[in-house]
């Protein structure tokens, strides 16, 4: 395994947990009111191949950062937190 395909692999990891975390589940099986993140970063799992998965993971952050408009009201600040924990899963398998 050469050092590019490691660091996608942790980043596919640590992305797949971020996932998780933001599509979690309450209890009596309603979604949290972050669960479109978790859906989002599931979709991009599911259609990036591992090369380009960091650029894809850093432009959907990028996009969540930044919106404006459509995105439901009060979310401004879960949709920052969302960004910097996917930068952060980037960077870190960056080695940065």
């Amino acid at each position: 395994m050469t050092a590019d395909q490691s660091s996608d692999s942790q980043l596919r990891s640590a992305l797949e947990r971020l996932a998780r975390k933001w599509t979690l589940t309450l209890p009596g099986g309603n979604p949290n009111r972050y669960h479109f993140f978790g859906e989002e970063l599931t979709a991009l799992l599911n259609n990036t191949e591992d090369p380009y998965l960091d650029t894809a993971a850093e432009t959907l952050a990028d996009n969540w950062a930044n919106a404006g408009t459509g995105v439901p009201e009060g979310h401004s600040r879960d949709r920052a937190y969302f960004a910097f924990d996917v930068k952060q899963a980037v960077k870190a398998s960056r080695g940065e």
